[in-house]
């Protein structure tokens, strides 16, 4: 599915010419339909997203902006290949905005305010997908916000993923991998902490160096834990084969049982856990982020080698529901309304929950509902031209009743 950004942003540019023949008459057609009961007509908005990582979680998202967000909205969108720097993220967004582009979503949490910068000098609408409030750009006047994990809900929910599948296990090593952590990725660096906390809550490890300072290493690093429990932390995240290649070369000395990911990081290291297994005649547990789809039911239900789960327990991201709502921002943004998003005049900070996944069971559950999490009624309630009385506490709202058990019985 990855779709690269060069071919898009050529057929952009034809759309954009296209468009541009036409004048400014206002085209029925491209519309969004008029629901029952609603007026709703908006008028065509292109939005271009900042991909940081080609994960499920990722995909994930691109199919529900494109699938459902964009059909109901009147919206398109234009996404980026894998984008790690901040040179490669700008020349991404010059590159939408002369494709038609009006609004951008930037997923590369560490780049909040370059990206604000570059879409305020462009006059593009923008907002990031992070859990880190960047007082610098708050002001400026085309930075609608940010919407992030919460931090603390992050790291609570690796605990309790933690909890459910090593509570009475003995183990001889972790490796933490801490993903964007380094970045200064705040939901990574909290679920990292919680990793770090939670094996010294099981095993009794105790650290010589503030667990906040370990957990956005840069490097490879050996923590001390004063005991035999062995703990490592990996920084970054994929992109390419040489990530899984590091992973393998630590798991190869037989030292960890455990694998913890702050990211989605399985599909990228589940031939090289799988080999160690098989070469070592060890089982090693896997709690890991993951999206909620059928290659990660398939892994929490699939048999390793050793005749233990592949994956033991998870975390979702969040990453649809956030980057969902961002795209609803920026059609308000767009369609005028940003004194709504902005009642102080400032960027506004929106939060998400991640939920804990400790069994195939809560999977499958979760798997037959929305990926957002949010029904299409919901959806147009964040939306002023479908309801002229939405403000920032209807987010805040719907946000905040994306628990577990309240998603399960709304779609039941």
């Amino acid at each position: 599915m990855k779709r690269f950004v060069s071919l898009m942003l050529t057929v952009m540019m034809v759309v954009g010419c296209l468009t541009a023949c036409g004048g400014n008459t206002e085209n029925p057609s491209s519309n969004v339909p008029n629901d029952e009961g609603s007026s709703n007509s908006t008028e065509k908005m292109v939005v271009g997203v900042v991909m940081m990582s080609a994960s499920d979680t990722m995909m994930e998202m691109q199919t529900y902006l494109e699938t459902v967000v964009g059909p109901l909205f009147n919206m398109e969108f234009i996404f980026s290949e894998v984008i790690g720097d901040a040179g490669a993220m700008t020349t991404f967004i010059e590159n939408a905005k002369a494709s038609g582009a009006q609004g951008i979503i930037n997923t590369l949490s560490n780049q909040c305010e370059q990206a604000a910068d570059t879409c305020e000098n462009l006059g593009l609408w923008c907002i990031s997908n992070t859990s880190t409030y960047y007082e610098t750009v708050a002001d400026l006047s085309h930075h609608v916000g940010v919407i992030g994990a919460s931090p603390a809900a992050n790291g609570d929910a690796f605990a309790s993923a933690m909890h459910a599948a090593l509570e009475g296990t003995e183990i001889k090593g972790v490796l933490v991998l801490s993903g964007a952590a380094c970045f200064g990725a705040v939901s990574q660096i909290e679920a990292t902490v919680a990793m770090l906390e939670t094996v010294s809550e099981l095993y009794g490890t105790t650290y010589s160096e503030e667990i906040s300072k370990l957990a956005t290493t840069n490097a490879t690093i050996d923590v001390e834990t004063g005991n035999d429990v062995k703990v490592s932390i990996h920084p970054g995240v994929p992109k390419g084969a040489d990530y899984a290649s590091a992973v393998s070369s630590l798991l190869q000395t037989g030292e960890y049982d455990v694998v913890c990911s702050a990211f989605d990081a399985y599909g990228a290291i589940s031939i090289a856990i799988d080999e160690v297994e098989k070469n070592l005649g060890m089982n090693i547990k896997v709690i890991s982020q993951m999206a909620v789809n059928d290659t990660a039911l398939a892994n929490l239900k699939a048999i390793d080698s050793t005749g233990d789960n592949c994956i033991n327990a998870g975390v979702t991201a969040g990453n649809t529901t956030a980057c969902a709502v961002a795209a609803l921002l920026l059609r308000n943004a767009f369609d005028g309304h940003s004194d709504v998003l902005r009642p102080e005049g400032k960027a506004y900070q929106l939060v998400t929950a991640p939920l804990a996944i400790s069994s195939a069971e809560d999977m499958e559950k979760l798997m037959q509902v929305p990926v957002s999490y949010m029904t299409e009624d919901e959806l147009k309630s964040l939306v002023v031209s479908f309801n002229p009385d939405c403000t920032m506490a209807d987010f805040e709202k719907v946000l905040e009743s994306l628990t577990t058990e309240n998603i399960l019985a709304k779609f039941n």
